[in-house]
């Protein structure tokens, strides 16, 4: 059986390359360019304001923001200029001509979680820790303030270094 031959390839391509020239072919890449704008919105506005506005949508040339408060709308007012020359020069000269700032929530955003450490291993406490715990909460007529106490004070003991546990 007799294939047809192919002409070889010099290197492999990347599928975004490849993605980018199909895009371009049909006459979306400017679609794509404008788009490009939730991927670098943070960036391009700084933390500050992308704290308080996001992009929502894209409607011929302008980009729906939604803002969570008043105040951060009437900064942004004052900004869209500045904002939309950042934007087209980040994106590659998207077509966007207008900001259309709107009040709403903004989508929770992920933020990533603050690395844990994990508690330090409470130790035993000793008799003589336990005994002069119960004489300290003792005098305590609350019952529930006296538990409470107790608890308390045996956490705190635990937790200290084994080396001062005698205090």
């Amino acid at each position: 059986m007799n294939r047809p031959k192919r002409s070889s390839l010099k290197r492999a391509v990347p599928a975004s390359e490849v993605l980018g020239d199909l895009l371009e072919q049909r006459g979306m890449s400017e679609k794509l360019r404008s788009y490009r704008v939730w991927k670098i919105w943070d960036e391009t506005v700084g933390p500050l304001i992308a704290q308080h506005a996001q992009p929502v949508r894209l409607r011929g040339t302008t980009l729906e923001i939604r803002v969570d408060q008043a105040v951060w709308m009437q900064q942004l007012q004052l900004l869209k200029p500045m904002l939309l020359g950042k934007l087209r020069q980040k994106s590659g000269g998207a077509d966007i001509s207008e900001l259309f700032l709107r009040l709403g929530t903004l989508a929770p955003t992920e933020q990533p979680s603050p690395p844990t450490t994990p508690p330090p291993p409470k130790r035993p406490l000793t008799p003589s820790e336990q005994e002069t715990i119960k004489r300290g909460v003792s005098p305590l007529a609350d019952n529930e303030v006296r538990h409470a106490l107790q608890d308390l004070w045996s956490r705190h003991q635990q937790s200290r270094i084994n080396d001062d546990h005698e205090s």
